[in-house]
């Protein structure tokens, strides 16, 4: 009984995030806690601990979750942040994720 509940408490510390093709992300909640959306939900009366991005495709929510390891990562760094990159031809797919997303 005690190692299920271990268990159950290491997997409340992930979230599922799912594209538009079915593709699943696990991604600590307080890393997902750097979109707006994500927060709200989470926070909110269901506390869902999955999320359908149905209009998100899978490369794109890829490199939203890349944006929460490095936002985590560099933020308060006492270093030189480099610069996140984007591919050009992707870059307002991105932003439009970005605002939809609001991280």
């Amino acid at each position: 009984m005690e190692q299920s509940l271990r268990r159950m408490q290491r997997f409340a510390q992930y979230v599922k995030l799912v594209s538009s093709g079915g593709l699943q992300f696990y991604v600590k909640k307080e890393l997902a806690m750097t979109s707006g959306m994500i927060k709200t939900m989470l926070s909110g009366p269901g506390l869902f601990s999955e999320n359908k991005c149905k209009e998100i495709p899978s490369y794109l929510l890829l490199k939203v979750c890349q944006y929460f390891v490095y936002k985590a990562h560099y933020t308060c760094s006492s270093t030189e942040v480099p610069e996140f990159v984007i591919n050009p031809d992707m870059a307002l797919d991105v932003l439009m994720v970005a605002c939809f997303l609001d991280c």
